[in-house]
């Protein structure tokens, strides 16, 4: 463990896991690239890079910074953000099964947008609200039900409240999906398998923002959260407010 200082300011920091972070990042970005120029118009490493600088030719320009690298970018920035999202759920409930998929979260995310979709109708964007919107409701309502007074919020008692939230929310979706039309249901299953094409910087920028707001928040929780691990007794003597940084958490995460 290192400590950095500036000023009044201190960080802490584990070279290992600081190495580990750089190695990944690197492999990420190399893969990033190789897949960039990929496709019917092969581009090598070094003519990507030199488009992505803007360097390059106008065509290459024009195939790498206008229809590959959005969706590179967003593909990297949806994984950053699963990620995440899965290490924090994990941590809150002290369990490696706490993953969104598993609890809920997801399932939620995806009634919201199948709800939009064959029910009320609506654009991109009004799926992309109402499958947050979906998301954000499962998460309150676990939380609420998980929540016992006097004693907060217990991790595995979150996680089967979670289970069974998901189990009742996707026979909801299958039930929404059997009773749609062919067109409309097509259009759902497409949105629920997901798809990178077509993905433009319309998609990337607003992912990118979000994650520049939250990933500096989860990690000022960080602190708080790795303390969480000894225990909410624990916790709690050490000054840690834990029931307020698990709600905190599980907003961030979702």
């Amino acid at each position: 463990m290192r400590v950095l200082r500036a000023g009044g300011v201190s960080l802490r920091w584990e070279p290992r896991a600081a190495l580990v972070c750089g190695a990944l990042a690197a492999v990420a970005a190399s893969a990033a690239v190789l897949v960039v120029g990929s496709g019917e118009f092969p581009i090598s490493p070094p003519d990507v890079v030199r488009a992505v600088l803007g360097q390059g030719d106008r065509a290459t320009e024009f195939i790498v910074q206008t229809l590959r690298l959005p969706r590179a970018v967003t593909g990297l920035l949806a994984g950053l953000a699963l990620g995440l999202s899965g290490a924090i759920f994990q941590s809150i409930s002290r369990n490696p099964l706490g993953s969104p998929d598993l609890i809920g979260f997801t399932t939620g995310s995806a009634t919201g947008a199948l709800l939009q979709i064959l029910v009320f109708g609506g654009g991109a964007l009004a799926i992309t609200v109402s499958s947050v919107a979906g998301a954000v409701l499962t998460a309150l309502a676990v939380y609420l039900v998980a929540y016992r007074p006097g004693g907060g919020v217990h991790g595995v008692r979150l996680v089967l409240i979670g289970v069974a939230a998901a189990a009742m929310l996707e026979a909801l979706n299958s039930y929404l999906i059997t009773r749609a039309e062919l067109r409309e249901a097509y259009e759902a299953a497409f949105w629920l398998t997901g798809s990178l094409n077509g993905r433009d910087w319309d998609q990337a920028v607003p992912l990118a923002i979000a994650l520049a707001v939250l990933v500096p928040a989860a990690l000022l929780l960080a602190r708080p959260l790795g303390m969480g691990e000894l225990g909410d007794d624990a916790a709690q003597a050490l000054g840690v407010p834990v029931q307020r940084t698990r709600a905190l958490l599980t907003v961030a995460g979702v």
